[in-house]
């Protein structure tokens, strides 16, 4: 296969993932003179080449790390949040907290609010599991908790 259909092909590659995995379509945004019976079939054909095998995976593979790195990134800033939250209600609750700190912390709980904390609070839980289609609500429960643990902070969610 020359180099300049090997890229074109990986040019339908990646237009199949980005468009949600129709490959007739994919296929055809780059042979538009294709009638859609013979787009599908010779989608079908590429995808069987050895090359572009490799290259769906590798394609697969750098999107399930970007996915996995997202995640946490995203568990690691609900976290924080949390986190600073907390902190700066200490800092509220603490008799000794000096003016500046108080106006921090009041600036630092407008900002995130108790919707932002809820928020946050409400992802966690749903990456945890604890959202379940039978959840019996009707029934009581005992309280659930979770330690969660920061760059070695340790955050409490009832």
């Amino acid at each position: 296969m020359k180099e300049d259909t090997f890229s074109k092909y990986k040019l339908v590659i990646d237009e199949w993932f980005v468009n949600g995995f129709n490959g007739t379509k994919a296929y055809h945004k780059f042979y538009p003179k294709s009638s859609y019976e013979s787009a599908d079939a010779s989608f079908r054909e590429i995808l069987e080449i050895p090359r572009i095998i490799a290259y769906k995976k590798t394609k697969q593979k750098q999107i399930e790390d970007k996915a996995i790195y997202t995640l946490e990134q995203s568990l690691k800033n609900d976290m924080e949040l949390i986190s600073t939250y907390k902190a700066a209600l200490d800092v509220l609750q603490n008799l000794k907290s000096e003016e500046a700190d108080i106006k921090a912390a009041e600036r630092t709980i407008k900002h995130i609010g108790a919707s932002g904390y809820g928020s946050a609070q409400d992802r966690l839980a749903k990456q945890h599991g604890w959202f379940k289609k039978d959840n019996y609500q009707k029934q009581p429960q005992e309280e659930s908790r979770i330690n969660l643990v920061l760059d070695g902070k340790s955050i409490k969610l009832v």
